[in-house]
């Protein structure tokens, strides 16, 4: 690259030699005419010839001067560059923060984005293509997308995609954002990152330094924090009793249960008292699609309160009848970031579930309790009454006859009796469970030896080590309250878990190693997991183990009244957790797991195929998943990331701290821009613009030319050659 811009080269050129070849030209030679006056006229002359070169000379470099300023002010040379030792064409590389901390609007209706838009299109028009100029886009709303890469020339093109950023529902993605500039080139390109510095976007900034360097030759100017504060509420979670709604027979018992909103707020509204307006709506998106309202609530904000939780009942005349794919909603009040105002959840809307008990059958009828075998008591469990009955539909399989058309249609299967299961049965049971359904194994009362340890492992590849024989327990300790181990599993529970579990014990028990805190459900005082449960590798349903047998020889759990709501609880979150219904977070990847290969928005809108290494979702909505043949296999829930929403005011200090900690060795930052947008001026500013200066030079040009004008009139002596100075006039 020269070191000289062209267009000054030829500018100075033609400064230089122009006027020198028009005085050339224009020289009037005269002829010496030898008459008797000749001798004074040439005496006044001499006298006059220094002044005359003087003036001469200067409107020669006065005319210089002129055409050298306006040619400057055409080939606007590269200030910025010429400021750090260089002159000639630049790359500028534009990260805009659009993450949902950017929505943020000011009491003028100005958002954080329309800012840093305004600023990138204040630093675009100091750029030249003519002069080689190069800009590339990038958008940090999550994950990071490289909008405009490599840099390119079409700076107009680039200035309009600018103008049609949109906020995304994620949070900004500065992880991404390391190995994009790794791979810009050339090394002397300017980063100019442009942000409002909302703690939402702050503190992504900080988190992601850990371990993370970028290059240090980068050159980075980095945009002030925005100056106008907002309040923010985000409805941070939303969390329904179960995800799969079962509405006939016992299904009102779904019901049960509220739903439970988390909501938090940010901003200058936290210093102050408030109230907000929860509104719940159900959605069903199964043929035709239908909201209905499920009532409201009302949350009473103190001053410094910024969480809060709320809960909504939900109604069970909600629920149309027929099965069907469903949304539940929350709304609140509008507020400075319009994104987080919503959470929605999917959920499956059921009239049945079918649960398979696979024991061998027998006749006739258990009289008395003494006589009842495991088949029984947990019939009795699941379908304590008629009611419960037509809300979940039993039915006896053989475990010798286990094949694909027998578990067909099934939600459940609870196998009491393992140890007749044949290898082509456990892998019936497999595929059950990787289309969404739920396998409870319990151990085989009666049985000493437990030789189906190893065909249950071979199917499901769950890295448990179950032992063959059971163990007793002497001192048949009670099962320890499950606390946070429960999950989402016994959440329904929790009220009355403490006592519920402290009246159960068990004598006899198979050990279970090689599993994860996090699968332990129950687990015994004496520090035996009694019940885990986990997914199979790839699949979308749940595998759970009972250790123990549902036998009076094995404990006392059948008599006590954790039976009843452990068995129910277990079917039912079981298969809500297989359920159809997928949540993500705004700015994840939505995967492929075998079945969904397209997503259609509910609603209308681009219908989206899914990538094999991961389909990026920046925006909160519901998604409807097809197969390949377009029949819909489950919803999709992109919810906002809350986080993100954080509004308050981050500092330049924080800022600059969290850049410096990539070991950035050139950071700057730009001047602060006022509240229509517009940028101040300074020297930061000024490294990214030129054409602020052309017309600066172009008016001192015109300036020179009204002197040119001046000085030519004085230099030509008009009218005063034979005047008073020569004293050729009285001698006349």
């Amino acid at each position: 690259m020269s070191f000289l811009h062209p267009g000054l080269f030829l500018a100075g050129l033609v400064a230089i030699g122009l006027p020198v070849l028009i005085h050339l030209l224009t020289r009037r030679r005269r002829k010496s005419v030898r008459w008797g006056a000749m001798r004074f006229l040439m005496e006044a002359y001499r006298r006059q010839r220094r002044r005359l070169r003087l003036e001469q000379f200067l409107l020669l470099l006065t005319r210089c001067a002129l055409v050298g300023l306006i040619g400057i002010g055409l080939a606007r040379p590269i200030f910025g560059a010429a400021s750090d030792g260089r002159l000639g064409s630049r790359t500028v590389v534009l990260v805009v923060d659009n993450s949902l901390g950017s929505s943020t609007v000011d009491s003028n209706g100005v958002s954080d984005l329309d800012r840093s838009k305004a600023r990138a299109a204040e630093v675009l028009s100091g750029l030249d293509a003519m002069a080689g100029d190069r800009v590339a886009l990038v958008t940090l709303g999550g994950p990071v997308r490289s909008v405009v890469m490599p840099p390119s020339g079409d700076i107009g093109s680039v200035g309009r995609l600018v103008e049609g950023l949109a906020t995304t529902d994620s949070a900004a993605d500065f992880e991404g954002l390391g190995p994009i500039l790794d791979n810009v080139s050339p090394d002397d390109a300017q980063i100019v990152v442009l942000s409002g510095w909302r703690r939402g976007s702050v503190s992504t900034l900080q988190s992601s330094q850990s371990g993370a360097s970028w290059r240090s030759d980068l050159g980075v100017l980095v945009s002030q924090p925005a100056s106008a504060s907002g309040s923010n509420i985000s409805v941070a979670s939303l969390e329904p009793p179960r995800s799969l709604l079962v509405s006939g027979g016992g299904g009102p018992a779904d019901f049960a249960n509220p739903a439970r909103v988390t909501l938090v707020r940010s901003g200058e509204g936290v210093s102050r008292a408030d109230v907000t307006r929860i509104t719940a709506f159900l959605d069903s998106v199964g043929g035709t699609t239908s909201t209905n309202s499920i009532g409201e609530v009302i949350v009473r904000w103190s001053a410094g309160q910024t969480e809060a939780i709320a809960t909504i009942a939900l109604r069970a005349d909600a629920i149309t009848t027929g099965t069907s794919y469903g949304v539940l909603r929350v709304t609140i009040d509008g507020d400075a970031v319009a994104g987080d105002n919503s959470r929605q959840v999917p959920i499956e809307l059921r009239e049945q579930l079918r649960v398979a008990i696979i024991a061998p059958g027998r006749f006739g009828q258990a009289v008395g309790v003494q006589r009842f075998g495991a088949i029984d008591w947990v019939r009795l469990a699941l379908a304590p009454s008629d009611d419960d009955e037509r809300g979940l539909r039993l039915i006896e399989i053989d475990p010798g006859a286990l094949d694909r058309p027998r578990v067909a249609g099934l939600d459940a299967a609870v196998v009491l009796r393992p140890d007749l299961v044949r290898a082509d049965g456990w892998a019936v049971l497999r595929a059950m469970a990787d289309r969404g359904g739920l396998v409870l194994v319990t151990a085989a009362a009666g049985e000493t030896v437990q030789d189906w340890t190893d065909g249950f492992e071979s199917a499901f590849e769950t890295g448990w080590t179950i032992g063959r024989e059971a163990m007793d327990l002497v001192d048949m300790p009670a099962i320890e309250e499950p606390g946070s181990r429960s999950g989402s599993v016994l959440g329904v529970l929790s009220g009355e878990l403490s006592f519920l579990v402290d009246a159960v014990h068990v004598s006899r028990v198979l050990s279970v190693s090689g599993v994860s805190d996090v699968a332990v459900v129950l687990r015994l005082l004496s520090g035996e997991p009694l019940l885990v449960m986990s997914r199979p590798a790839e699949g979308r349903g749940v595998i759970a183990v009972l250790a123990t047998a549902i036998d009076v020889d094995w404990t006392d759990l059948p008599l006590k009244p954790l039976m009843v709501p452990l068995m129910q609880e277990l079917v039912r979150q079981g298969v809500a957790q297989g359920s159809a219904g997928i949540r993500l977070t705004a700015g994840g990847l939505f995967g492929q797991d075998g079945r969904t290969q397209q997503l259609t928005p509910v609603g209308g809108g681009r219908s989206v195929r899914v990538q094999a290494e991961g389909t990026p979702m920046r925006d909160a909505g519901v998604w409807r998943g097809l197969d390949e043949a377009g029949a819909t296999v489950g919803l999709l829930a992109v919810n906002a990331d809350h986080a993100a929403g954080d509004v308050t005011l981050g500092s330049a200090d924080q800022v600059e701290s969290a850049f410096r900690g990539f070991g950035l060795d050139n950071l700057g930052m730009l001047d602060a821009t006022g509240a229509n947008g517009s940028p101040s001026d300074g020297p930061a500013n000024e490294s990214l613009r030129r054409d602020g200066w052309s017309w600066v030079i172009l008016l001192c040009a015109a300036v020179l030319a009204v002197i040119e004008m001046f000085m030519a009139r004085v230099v030509s002596h008009a009218g005063h050659m034979f005047g008073a100075d020569t004293g050729l006039g009285q001698t006349a």
